[in-house]
């Protein structure tokens, strides 16, 4: 399957100019950051169309700007988030079957994730950490009624830990979700400097234990 990264409008004004800038902005000036999203919104919209055009599945969609820091410009996340994530959201959910929602931690520690419970996609990719308290694979598809996705973090030991490490971490999270419906992956994309041989290690052993007692 074919689904291509499409990043939030909030993450591309981020990149042009710095979160900080972002933050003084929303503060100060408030329609200024409203018109850039704006921009972005209608160029990301036109990038989903092209994708759809030759024939992708689906969508990779990350969504940032509800972390705890964002919390310092009132109503920021209902201004400035919500609104232009969902129109690019739903352009990319419109004539596909396969879409993710991957609430990213990137930029930040969340402590509430029940705002994104309206947003769209199909499959749910969520922090490992949610209020500083682990949130599980188990607690995502309870609060989204939608499968999950996830459940290595990946900075732990996909990134720095032994074969062992990473075989007893995909067995025991297996055993723990027998039964259930999950996909096997990272938090959030996983980390350049993350060895190969580790992701192969990760491939053949979620292969090799789909049958766990």
């Amino acid at each position: 399957m074919i689904l291509p990264t499409v990043y939030s409008p909030l993450q591309m004004l981020i990149q042009s100019v710095g979160d900080k800038t972002v933050i003084a902005y929303a503060k100060t000036e408030p329609e200024r950051v409203k018109k850039a999203l704006e921009y972005f919104t209608k160029a990301l919209i036109g990038y989903v169309k092209a994708c759809k055009k030759i024939g992708v599945d689906g969508f990779y969609t990350p969504t940032q700007g509800g972390e705890i820091k964002f919390y310092e410009v009132p109503g920021f996340f209902e201004t400035f988030v919500k609104p232009y994530d969902i129109r690019v959201m739903q352009e990319c959910n419109t004539q596909t079957q396969f879409n993710i929602l991957h609430i990213c931690d990137y930029e930040g520690k969340y402590d509430d994730l029940t705002r994104f419970v309206s947003y769209p996609g199909q499959i749910i990719n969520a922090p490992c950490e949610v209020a500083d308290q682990p949130f599980s694979l188990q607690a995502c598809e309870q609060l989204f009624k939608r499968p999950a996705m996830g459940g290595l973090y990946r900075k732990g030991a996909i990134l720095k830990g032994s074969s062992d490490e990473i075989a007893k971490e995909i067995y025991e999270l297996k055993k723990t979700l027998k039964g259930k419906r999950f996909i096997l992956g990272a938090d959030c994309t996983i980390l350049p400097q993350t060895p190969m041989d580790n992701i192969r290690t990760a491939i053949k052993t979620s292969h090799h234990t789909c049958n766990i007692e």
